[in-house]
């Protein structure tokens, strides 16, 4: 069997895998939740958020440790790009979101903070870390950053809780049987969920590497498409669903706060496993996913306080535009270095 072929199919099955593992853990997650009384705002912003984002976890854990830094750090930009420009611009495009909130509306300028520290740091060093990059330093400075946002929404979401809905009633793609299921039943669930996700996040990479190397594109670029899409599936998954329950907030929250949690957690968790030097054609991925993150305080403060269809896909033809870009560099590179050749 040709070795492409090989890596194809690895990369699907890793993408499957994380899919499945994904979901499974926001399902267990959510009865967990329900169990013990958690409310719904509480579940958009952290659990669902979080659990969506444990495939690109997974995934820049076994990346960091094997010290493949264009993946680490394209798998993270490349998932923020992708969660605003295609999984908000495909949710938008199916039904037109508003954004009112005020827990929605504070969380945003902390998405817009996180991803302009991750730009200030790749030249800041804090420690002895890359001169450009990133450093075990900086990777606790995120942690603790995640920490004390993490304290911040459950405070908010506790004080509030009197004043949500239950889960059943607020967002409807819960069944009867995930409000029903026994706790410990949940629990097993999440560390299957947790055991398919590690082996996705491997052979995720095994393709991965394998496509970069074989076809001569550089890792970041993977990192950046192909893995950073297959890997936000499961935000596509909850936050399309979502928004065609007309369950904004949640819609709305779950790609916010897996943005936060992405740069604050998986990022800072990948540095202090191992520094991450910034990949060549950083700087343009970084000030994509900044635009696009600044992008959601205009869209929410519009007349209408939504994010309409034709938002929706201004954010999507943004994000094909930037896909397009990726794809001509890669092409672009690999026909050089060709030419150089013997």
């Amino acid at each position: 069997m040709p070795p492409t072929l090989v890596h194809i199919m690895l990369l699907a099955g890793g993408i499957a895998l994380l899919a499945i593992g994904g979901d499974t853990l926001i399902k267990a997650s959510v009865t967990i939740a329900h169990k013990l009384g958690v409310s719904t705002l509480l579940i958009g912003l952290t659990v669902v958020a979080f659990g969506t984002s444990a495939p690109e976890l997974a995934f820049n854990t076994i990346a960091s440790a094997n010290g493949n830094d264009g993946l680490v750090f394209g798998n993270v930009v490349g998932s923020n790009i992708c969660n605003i420009g295609l999984i908000l611009g495909i949710a938008a495009f199916l039904q037109p979101m508003v954004v009112h909130t005020d827990l929605v509306r504070r969380e945003i300028p902390i998405m817009i903070g996180a991803a302009l520290l991750m730009g200030v740091l790749a030249v800041v060093p804090l420690g002895s870390g890359p001169e450009r990059g990133y450093g075990r330093p900086e990777g606790v400075l995120m942690l603790a950053l995640m920490l004390g946002y993490a304290w911040m929404s459950v405070a908010i979401g506790l004080r509030q809780r009197a004043q949500t809905a239950t889960i059943g009633e607020s967002i409807e793609e819960v069944s009867a049987d995930d409000l029903r299921r026994p706790l410990r039943v949940a629990v097993g669930l999440v560390i299957v969920a947790l055991a398919m996700l590690t082996g996705g996040a491997k052979l995720t990479e095994m393709g991965a590497v394998g496509l970069a190397r074989g076809l001569g594109i550089p890792d970041a670029i993977i990192g950046l498409t192909i893995v950073a899409v297959g890997t936000s599936l499961p935000e596509l998954a909850a936050t399309v669903v979502a928004a065609r329950k007309r369950q904004s907030e949640l819609a709305i929250g779950n790609i916010v706060g897996s943005n936060i949690f992405n740069v604050l957690t998986i990022f800072g968790v990948s540095a202090v496993i191992s520094p991450v030097e910034l990949p060549e054609g950083a700087w343009v991925s970084l000030g994509v996913m900044i635009a696009l993150s600044v992008s959601l305080v205009v869209l929410s403060r519009t007349r209408s306080g939504r994010v309409s269809r034709f938002e929706g896909g201004v954010l999507l033809a943004a994000y094909a535009a930037y896909i397009a870009f990726q794809g001509y560099e890669a092409f672009a590179a690999q026909a050089g270095s060709a030419a150089g050749g013997p």
